[in-house]
């Protein structure tokens, strides 16, 4: 046989390059299309893994905070911290948006969260410079992708914001680069009109703007819960929509 195929290759020895090359360049987009999936499937979990909690409370009837547009009370963290087998529970917010920087503009996915409260999505394992928020307003931590250095000032809005960390390998399950503001002002970012605005929606008898709002919030369980079954009481009895850490995971990995 392999006498057989020497003679075969030598007398046709032109076709059977063109063949291997053929067969080579598709093994190499064979390749390279595992290793584009491999990397949107470990991006999609990056937030999820920082984050590590068990549950995600959103909006009734939709798959926030990513998949969907999710907006729920601020203070419902305070329900769900006196359920039965939830350990802790704060809110947190999730918004595209739009740095502006020397090289022009720079897309960003913020995320929003309680400097002082019980969960820190901030991993220190990817603080490569500087700290985390330590103050309600005006602090910012970065990912090195967006080209920002610790001690940089980024106006966002009407207000001015100091780069107080810089962190690796943080991104969205888009993959943009995160960005960590605390709450208030991720609120009043995402959920505070304008003057103009509010003055246009006065004269249009529309009146009470409400900023002390979420699009999620992510609880801990206690230990010897079932994580389902807590989650189906908040669903039956709170009437919000509960994905699991393993749910949440699916949307981010296979419903997106």
């Amino acid at each position: 046989m392999i006498n057989l195929a020497q003679k075969e290759i030598a007398h046709t020895f032109g076709k059977f390059i063109v063949t291997a090359i053929g067969v080579g360049m598709l093994l190499g987009i064979v390749f390279v299309m595992m290793g584009v999936y491999r990397g949107m499937i470990i991006d999609a979990q990056v937030l999820l893994d920082d984050v590590g909690v068990d549950f995600w409370i959103v909006q009734e009837n939709t798959l926030g905070p990513f998949a969907e547009s999710s907006r729920i009370h601020e203070d419902f963290k305070d329900t769900v911290k006196v359920i039965e087998g939830i350990d802790k529970a704060e809110g947190m917010t999730f918004q595209n948006l739009q740095l502006p920087s020397k090289n022009g503009a720079v897309r960003v996915f913020a995320v929003g969260f309680d400097p002082f409260g019980d969960i820190d999505p901030v991993n220190p394992k990817r603080l490569i410079s500087g700290r985390g928020l330590r103050r309600n307003h005006y602090e910012m931590v970065v990912t090195d992708k967006t080209g920002f250095k610790l001690g940089d000032t980024i106006r966002l809005g009407r207000d001015i914001y100091h780069v107080v960390g810089v962190t690796h390998g943080t991104v969205s399950s888009g993959g943009d680069p995160l960005v960590y503001i605390s709450l208030k002002d991720a609120q009043q970012l995402q959920f505070l009109y304008s003057n103009a605005r509010i003055r246009n929606d006065r004269a249009r008898g529309v009146s009470g703007v409400n900023s002390h709002m979420v699009n999620a919030v992510i609880a801990t369980k206690k230990d010897g819960y079932d994580a389902d079954a807590v989650a189906q009481n908040i669903r039956k009895w709170k009437h919000k929509a509960v994905f699991t850490a393993a749910e949440e995971k699916t949307i981010l990995t296979k419903t997106l």
